[in-house]
């Protein structure tokens, strides 16, 4: 049974950032980017203790092809997406 997902904000704007990095870089890149990472949420949504816990309560799944983590919690039966970052950048407080 898939869990409910909800994304925040501050990951919406972290992919909304990222998106618009690719699309300067290359046009086309950022719908890749943007399948790869809803593609991964998806995932997570089916298999959320999958990942384990890298730091207090948060789990992060990683993308393939762009290096980004998907910062995420569970409770009950829903998934929070806190933040989509690069594996370069530190995670928020």
């Amino acid at each position: 049974m898939a869990y409910n997902i909800i994304v925040k904000t501050e990951a919406y704007l972290d992919i909304d950032q990222a998106m618009t990095w690719y699309q300067e870089q290359k046009k086309g890149l950022e719908i890749e980017l943007y399948h790869e990472i809803f593609d991964a949420i998806d995932y997570i949504s089916e298999h959320p203790k999958l990942f384990q816990k890298k730091y207090k309560r948060f789990r992060i799944r990683y993308t393939d092809k762009f290096q980004y983590g998907i910062h995420y919690t569970i409770e009950k039966k829903t998934v929070f997406v806190h933040a989509v970052l690069h594996t370069a950048r530190e995670p928020r407080d």
